[in-house]
């Protein structure tokens, strides 16, 4: 790539002459807001993340030699910038799927916990029971120790994609048992679920 901008900027940017950095911006601001608009869907997000990455470069004025490292740190600062607002938007999502399905269940009131609470709290063991040996842990941490996803890859030592994708496992194997069993439905699991976490917390440890 060839600069607009000549290569001896960069000594007075490095010693915070703010004309050099209103040049290197001007340089670099349509670069960088083009791969963060594409990288995250074209969210409003976009102007936010691009400013946080000239932040950080400023934050760093004094440690560049040229004008291709400034431009290779913008555009790992924006790459990281994109992913921790890709991985944020995901566990979003996530959460308001969960209150989607509690909601749900409460506006079709089809849990009454003084009924068959028994029954079901053995239909929930056998079929967490039967899970993956991993899906199980993540999901028992996940649901009646009401870890977060970060809290679960800590304490396990991996990646909370891989608790995300386990917790994701274990939810579609329950749901695909119990439609199949035809006795309990997926907003129904899950209301029963979060009410009786209590009890299974105190059977399981």
């Amino acid at each position: 790539m060839r600069f607009s901008i000549p290569e001896e900027i960069i000594k007075p940017f490095n010693e915070r002459d703010p004309e050099a950095f209103a040049g290197i911006y001007h340089e670099f601001y349509p670069f960088i807001y083009s791969f963060v608009h594409k990288q995250i869907s074209g969210s409003p997000a976009t102007a936010d993340i691009v400013a946080d990455c000239f932040a950080k470069l400023l934050q760093k004025r004094g440690s560049f030699k040229n004008l291709r490292i400034v431009k290779s740190y913008l555009f790992q600062t924006a790459k990281h910038g994109c992913l921790d607002y890709l991985k944020h938007a995901r566990l979003e999502r996530e959460k308001v799927f969960e209150i989607q399905i509690r909601e749900q269940a409460l506006r079709e009131d089809i849990f009454d916990p003084s009924e068959s609470q028994g029954e079901l709290l053995t239909m929930i063991f056998k079929q967490i029971e039967n899970l993956p040996r991993k899906c199980r842990q993540i999901f028992v941490l996940y649901y009646t120790e009401g870890l977060s996803i970060k809290e679960i890859a800590n304490r396990l030592g991996i990646s909370e994609k891989t608790v995300f994708n386990q917790k994701t496992i274990a939810i579609k194997i329950l749901k695909m048992k119990f439609n199949k069993m035809r006795s309990v439905s997926a907003p129904l699991l899950m209301a029963a679920f979060y009410h009786i976490s209590g009890l299974i917390h105190n059977c399981w440890i």
